[in-house]
């Protein structure tokens, strides 16, 4: 009976291991560095634009990190951002950056892999990889 009872325990603790085993390594493998770019709209053409995310820290579906939009204008440097992770999709808000300090940004991305696609908050498209 003992051998019976210890076995179930060690096979219950490996199903629990496996089911959290998922969105442990998802969040592990969201961390780090991005590169990629979106689209801007300048003198009524759409252009392609590079664009960098960090994402430094994951907790539970809390993400943070930052992102660099190499657009040209006031909203220069590094904006920190925040948002949730969930279901494959990340949202992601910010504000900060440049001299005025008051550039507002938001994406809403699906993960595949190790890339990022989805849209900026206006609409426009953002493609990332790791």
């Amino acid at each position: 009976m003992k051998v019976i009872g210890l076995l179930s325990v060690v096979m219950s603790l490996t199903v629990l291991a496996l089911v959290g085993a998922p969105q442990v390594w998802a969040q592990d493998t969201l961390v780090g560095k991005y590169a990629g770019s979106f689209d801007w709209e300048l003198r009524g053409k759409i252009e392609s634009r590079g664009m960098d995310l960090t994402i430094t820290n994951m907790e539970n579906e809390r993400v943070r990190g930052s992102v660099t939009m190499y657009a040209g204008g006031v909203c220069r440097g590094a904006i920190p951002v925040e948002g949730i992770y969930k279901e494959n999709q990340l949202l992601l808000r910010g504000k900060g950056g440049g001299a005025p300090g008051d550039c507002n940004v938001s994406f809403k991305l699906v993960s595949k892999g190790n890339k990022l696609t989805g849209t900026n908050g206006l609409g426009r498209r953002v493609e990332l990889s790791k």
